[in-house]
């Protein structure tokens, strides 16, 4: 009974998954949050947050370690003994060396300034990419909402052949009207179920879109909210393009990616003119070192050896030091090579095959194009909304007009359809008449996403969330 109760509740959680609806905020945020491209942007954000710490990371000394254990053979000068040997001799060395550098014309300074600009730069960047697939996803999210619309007028339009064509066949069994007519409303019966089938299939296409743009798998029944669409022209009346561009120009992320982009110039310029002044370091080093050839040496006795007679027939004698000598153990020689040093190095550049120079050119001419970038930027953000609003403005109109043609469209197909009902019209016409209230409400919901569309790409230049 518990196993069967667990497996109930892992079916009701499934099927609860699998049939969720989802608001387009919903797609937005499950896109930030599994994209590939948003993922990259965050790896790169924290590439360049390592960075930052390597830059930091040069104010501070540096300690290194060295250690070396060395077999020398054939004649030689021993470092330690100063002796020559000619035979295989073993040495160790051990040495710790550290350094810090007291100034070298302001280049880690400027360098940590750089890095920080860089990561600034980068999470705009990441800013950009979001806004990219919010705006792709609500594009791809109103498709859908048309795709349904267009499937309602398509069932609607099946419903009003299919009832027509039971009304006529009765009127053609009593042999009121001809077959004709009842042949002409089964071929429009089957063009309607086509129009469904056909807008079915642009539904499946633009719902497929969309979950690839989530990158979802696992959700088969992907359904989305409908929401409670109102349209107005408040924005278009109370916005100009240069109101909307004023408010653009300050939150965008592009336009503060380009001006921190020459931010990141002037500090790299700097950082290429430091090159061309003095660097001072200090240093510092602790070392000690074993040889196979030192050796402890003491005097054990003295013996006493004939030399010769003196010119009187007297013998002479020499008293000589009877030495031995043993290996120095490797903790004697540690202490007695131990050393120490200290000092301060200076580097003055004086030529260096024009790199500096060429650094300092090419930094600048990084920092005019980062300006140029940074007005072309400017630029296509303002051809942008205006392009953007005369567009909403186009879209508005169509969409009043369209408003009025279906009202119009409404009132004649009425009226055709009162006439074919008493026999004034034939089916040819009648169809005709359909057709184009079909296709007049087809154009409406069109219109009315479109403008949609339009309205929430100005409130999205101003800040505005993507939202219904």
């Amino acid at each position: 009974m518990r196993s069967l109760l667990i497996i109930l509740f892992c079916l009701t959680q499934f099927l609860a998954h699998a049939q969720e609806t989802w608001s387009l905020k919903q797609c937005i945020d499950y896109a930030y949050e599994h994209n590939l491209q948003v993922k990259q942007s965050e790896i790169n954000i924290a590439i360049q947050q390592e960075r930052i710490t390597s830059n930091k990371g040069q104010r501070l000394p540096t300690l290194n370690g060295y250690a070396s254990h060395t077999y020398n053979f054939g004649q030689r000068i021993d470092p330690f003994t100063n002796q020559f040997a000619n035979t295989r001799v073993q040495s160790n060395n051990f040495y710790l060396n550290s350094s810090v550098s007291l100034f070298n014309g302001f280049q880690t300074k400027n360098n940590i300034k750089k890095s920080l600009i860089d990561y600034q730069i980068q999470e705009q960047n990441t800013e950009k990419i979001k806004n990219d697939i919010a705006l792709a996803i609500a594009a791809n999210y109103l498709q859908i909402l048309f795709n349904e619309e267009a499937i309602k007028i398509a069932q609607q339009q099946m419903l009003i052949t299919n009832q027509q064509i039971t009304r006529i066949d009765k009127l053609v069994r009593s042999g009121s009207v001809p077959e004709g007519n009842l042949l002409d409303l089964q071929a429009q019966a089957a063009s309607d179920e086509m129009n469904l089938v056909s807008a079915e299939n642009q539904l499946t296409i633009s719902t497929l879109y969309l979950k690839q743009l989530l990158q979802l798998d696992s959700i088969s029944d992907f359904k989305i909210v409908i929401p409670k669409t109102e349209m107005d022209e408040k924005l278009l009346v109370s916005s100009t393009p240069g109101q909307v561009y004023d408010a653009a120009i300050n939150i965008m992320p592009a336009i503060k990616s380009s001006q921190l982009q020459i931010e990141s110039a002037e500090t790299n310029h700097l950082s290429a003119q430091g090159k061309r002044y003095p660097s001072l370091s200090i240093s510092g080093s602790l070392g000690t070192g074993y040889s196979g050839l030192s050796k402890n040496t003491e005097i054990t006795g003295v013996s006493l050896d004939e030399a010769g007679q003196t010119s009187a027939g007297e013998q002479v004698y020499l008293y000589n030091p009877i030495i031995e000598s043993s290996k120095k153990s490797f903790g004697d020689q540690s202490a007695d090579n131990f050393n120490q040093s200290i000092g301060f190095n200076l580097s003055i550049p004086i030529f260096n095959g024009f790199n500096t120079k060429t650094a300092m050119e090419i930094a600048k001419l990084n920092k005019d194009a980062a300006k140029l970038q940074l007005q072309q930027t400017e630029n296509q953000l303002k051809n942008d909304i205006e392009q953007a609003h005369i567009d909403a403005v186009a879209a508005m109109k169509k969409y009043m007009a369209t408003e009025k043609a279906l009202e119009a469209q409404k009132q004649a197909f009425e009226y055709s359809k009162k006439r074919f009902e008493v026999g004034m019209m034939n089916s040819v016409d009648f169809n005709s008449s359909k057709n184009k209230l079909a296709n007049t409400e087809s154009q409406l919901i069109q219109s009315k996403y479109d403008y949609l569309f339009k309205i929430k790409i100005l409130e999205f230049y101003q800040g505005k969330s993507l939202e219904f």
